[in-house]
């Protein structure tokens, strides 16, 4: 949500990181301006704030050495590509100096056919003004262009701009742009070259500054342009030097999008390629890993296969030697009034079945048997009433190994 003082706040951003500079040319003398919120204000080169990539440095070219004139190419012989080559030949029919030379053009489709406004300018003296000054200019334009840029109104006007000698009316369209330029010596002059316009029907004519005995058409409004306007970037994109970027026209950085772009896909496929890499050895590392515990695994089934195997070769053993070993013990402890008649062994188990006489004392003395780990008594003891003997079933529990 915007706030009180968000737009002066923007406005002082765009100053700062966005700075305009003005320079032209009077009485042969570099002028140098700044534009801020008060509108165009003169420095000194020491002044001159730090531009950045953000920044327009604006130099104006003296309307005395332009030459305009407005070229048509039939679109179905000259498509839009094509607009520059075809200017430059056309350039070298009608360019009126030997020297070197540079130029800008706008250009509009209007009845099938392309017209080109073109402004042409000998190149030495603007590069001899241009060195006066340590930035480096982001737009060339020349002073008539200039001043239509800045008419405030989206119709057709009609532009007049005193010089030292002359006046020049320009014929200024929609988007800014000089279609026709004539100079006029004398007011006479001016009204016959605005008649050979046709004797368009206009509401308003811009002039750049006060001017006394200046020829206006009838029934047309006059308007002064503000000393400290500022014309709309778009319309001064035609005048942008080749190769540098303007924060105004997006489309201008799309080079250097396009690289940056280029370069953060190459960092993340890299970044993919790395962690590819990262994970392919991860995953062999793992791959070694899992072979290394499968192995132990292995090993541990077989140590464990061949305890049991060992703990059951034991136990059979210890069994095997159990019977003979109990059965001895057995004859060695058990009185001479007692009697075996029957033994049973399973497992860990003997049963003993037999008679005698108090057989009560015969616990004792088989629990202190170290084969023995538990005497149990089945049965009830009766003594037989004419013997005295006792018949007796007992388990014995024995130890394991």
């Amino acid at each position: 949500m915007l706030v009180a003082g968000t737009p002066k706040m923007l406005f002082n951003l765009r100053q700062q990181f966005a700075v305009c500079v003005r320079l032209s040319v009077e009485d042969e003398l570099l002028q140098r301006q700044v534009w801020n919120a008060e509108g165009w204000q003169s420095i000194s080169e020491a002044e001159i704030p730090s531009a950045n990539m953000f920044s327009q440095v604006i130099f104006i070219v003296p309307a005395d050495i332009c030459v305009f004139k407005t070229c048509y190419f039939p679109q179905h012989l000259v498509n839009e590509k094509e607009l520059a080559e075809a200017l430059e030949l056309d350039i070298q029919h009608w360019n009126p100096w030997i020297t070197a030379h540079d130029y800008v053009y706008s250009y509009h489709l209007q009845a099938e056919t392309w017209q080109v406004q073109v402004w042409l300018w000998q190149r030495e003296p603007v590069l001899a003004w241009q060195q006066h000054t340590a930035l480096d200019v982001t737009h060339v334009i020349p002073e008539v262009a200039w001043y239509a840029a800045c008419i405030p109104t989206n119709a057709t006007n009609l532009l007049i701009h005193a010089q030292t000698n002359n006046t020049a009316y320009a014929l200024v369209n929609a988007h800014g742009q000089v279609e026709k330029l004539s100079i006029a010596h004398q007011m006479q002059a001016a009204a016959r070259l605005w008649h050979g316009w046709g004797a368009i029907e206009l509401e308003t004519a811009w002039l750049t500054a006060e001017i006394k005995d200046v020829w206006l058409p009838e029934n047309i409004t006059v308007k002064t342009l503000a000393a400290t306007v500022k014309p709309n970037s778009r319309k001064l994109k035609f005048a942008r030097v080749a190769g540098l970027r303007d924060w105004s026209d997006p489309l201008s950085y799309k080079n250097l999008f396009v690289t940056i772009v280029l370069a953060w896909l190459l960092w993340m496929g890299a970044d993919a390629a790395l962690l590819h890499s990262q994970q392919e050895a991860v995953q062999t590392q793992l791959t070694a890993v899992q072979q290394t515990a499968n192995t132990v695994l292995n090993l541990r089934k077989q140590v464990l296969r061949r305890q049991k195997l060992f703990t059951e070769v034991q136990t059979l053993r210890y069994q095997q030697q159990l019977p003979e070993h109990l059965l001895a013990r057995l004859t060695e402890v058990i009185p001479l009034d007692t009697w075996l008649q029957q033994l049973h062994l399973e497992a860990d188990q003997l049963d003993i079945h037999g008679t005698g006489l108090e057989v009560m004392r015969l616990l004792p003395l088989l629990e202190q048997l170290p084969e023995v780990e538990q005497v149990l008594l089945l049965n009830a003891l009766n003594p037989n009433a004419k013997t005295g003997t006792e018949r007796f079933q007992m388990r014995l529990v024995l130890t394991t190994p």
